[in-house]
C-alpha cells in the first residue's frame, strides 16, 4: 500500500513539473510578444516609444496560466 502511494506521488509531481515548464515556457513567449507588439502599436499609432508592461504582463499571465492547462487536459 506504501508502495502505491508513493508511486502516485511520484506522477503527480512529475504531472505537477510539467505544469509548470508549460506555463513558464508559455508565459515568456507571450510576454516577449505582447511586449513587441505593444511598442510597435504605440510606435505606429501614437509615435511615441511606450511600452505597456502591465498589460502585457496581464495578458501573458492569463493566457500562459489557460494555455498549460488545456495541454495538460489534451494528454489525458
Amino acid at each position: 500500500m506504501k508502495k502505491l502511494d508513493q508511486q502516485n506521488r511520484g506522477i503527480s509531481l512529475v504531472k505537477i513539473d510539467r505544469l509548470l515548464t508549460d506555463f513558464v515556457i508559455a508565459f515568456l513567449v507571450i510576454l516577449v510578444v505582447s511586449l513587441i507588439v505593444t511598442f510597435i502599436y504605440n510606435l505606429l499609432v501614437y509615435r511615441t516609444s511606450v511600452v505597456d508592461g502591465e498589460s502585457s504582463f496581464r495578458l501573458a499571465l492569463i493566457l500562459g496560466i489557460s494555455r498549460s492547462f488545456l495541454k495538460q487536459l489534451d494528454k489525458r
